[in-house]
Formats: C-alpha cells, structure tokens, sequence
C-alpha cells in the first residue's frame, strides 16, 4: 500500500486546473465585471453579445470542470478506500491487544 496521503500531492495539478478554470471564467465574461469598480473597468456583456473568444472560453471553462469532477471522483474512491483500509489495520491491532491480555491474564 502506498504510504503518502492522499490529496494535492497525489494531484499536483489541481492548483494548475482551479487556475485554468478561473482564467476562462474570466474569459468568458469577457474579463468584465459583474459591477465594474471604477468608470474604466468593463462590464460582463449580456449574453447574446459575448465575442468569439468568450464563447471559446465557457466551452473551455466545461472541459476543465468534467476534468476536475473526473480526478476528484478518483481522488475521492482511494480515500475511501486508504479509509476502509486504516479501519482494518486498527481493529487488527486491537485485537491483537485483546488477546494478548487474555494471555497475560491467565
């Protein structure tokens, strides 16, 4: 059994795909703002009037997404499983003491 934990070492790239997906969310409102801060901040164009890239972008920005729920669902089933396994290895110990204080009690 492989003794690392599991998480973001296990997946360096999930930092890298959070990034990525963050980038073409952008992209997708055409790096504009839901409420723009300042006068020379652009807005989110309403749908129907995003570019070309933009429409690019949020296909993108799904790609990513089915990629991450991929790893994750994988990430998620070995730790369910190094779970499964870590409960074994204690109630086998446990057992072990168990009957070794049965022995030294006789």
């Amino acid at each position: 059994m492989n003794a690392r934990p599991a998480g973001t070492a296990e997946w360096p790239g999930i930092e890298d795909a959070a990034g990525l997906l963050a980038l073409r969310l952008a992209a997708w409102h055409d790096f504009g703002y839901s409420t723009p801060p300042a006068p020379h901040c652009n807005p989110i164009p309403p749908l129907g009037e995003r570019s070309a890239e933009a429409i690019r972008a949020g296909h993108g920005a799904i790609e990513v997404i089915d990629e991450i729920i991929r790893d994750l669902h994988a990430l998620r089933g070995q730790l369910v499983s190094e779970l499964r396994a870590n409960e074994d290895v204690l109630a086998s110990r446990v057992d072990e003491m168990l009957a070794a204080g049965r022995d030294g009690a006789k």
